[in-house]
């Protein structure tokens, strides 16, 4: 083979390379028309503020930054349960990984009684004590904060309830790590609107 030929096959090679790069793999930005990299969202983590919605059940709050998230919609052992927003911090401490939770739950209820009493009974039915009840009024809506753990465990719920929904948060961490992030979680359910 010369070395003409040589030169051509490196050159049909330089050029497919080119138009493969810049036209097929790279997708092109309809304003510049230029070549942009892609863009995939890292799955689950919370980067920037926004605001967690659903008109349907009619209910909007802040969403946490830096907190891993996961929504589900069904397959709930509680039909009464419409939806469940669930948001986890891990935390390396010594040496072991150690998480704080918060969950958004919707579901469906008679009144906010029915909604305290299966709260409570959730809590016992788990061995725990129930070591402060608040009761809570919120932009002309009715709801509770009940608090419960042990030494080394903390779990609060605040609850709310209006047009026959329960909107719920479920806040769990372990005792040393509940005051670090106590303020995220007063943060997101004070942003609650309950339309």
């Amino acid at each position: 083979m010369s070395k003409k030929s040589i030169w051509i096959i490196i050159i049909v090679l330089i050029a497919g390379f080119y138009v493969y790069f810049s036209t097929i793999a790279v997708p092109k930005s309809p304003i510049l028309g230029v070549g942009l990299p892609p863009i995939e969202p890292v799955s689950g983590t919370l980067t920037t503020k926004k605001t967690i919605y659903d008109e349907k059940l009619g209910y909007s709050f802040e969403q946490p930054n830096g907190w891993e998230s996961n929504t589900a919609e069904s397959g709930f052992a509680d039909k009464n349960i419409k939806k469940v927003v669930s948001f986890t911090k891990n935390i390396l401490k010594n040496g072991s990984q150690v998480s704080t939770d918060i969950e958004f739950r919707v579901k469906s209820a008679k009144n906010l009684q029915e909604v305290k009493d299966g709260i409570k009974k959730e809590i016992i039915g788990s061995g725990l004590s129930i070591s402060n009840e608040v009761v809570l009024l919120k932009n002309k809506i009715n709801g509770f904060d009940i608090f419960s753990g042990t030494s080394d465990w903390k779990i609060r719920y605040v609850a709310f309830f209006s047009n026959k929904m329960a909107y719920i948060f479920k806040y769990s961490s372990q005792y040393e790590l509940y005051k670090t992030n106590e303020e995220t979680f007063n943060q997101i359910k004070n942003s609650l609107t309950i339309k």
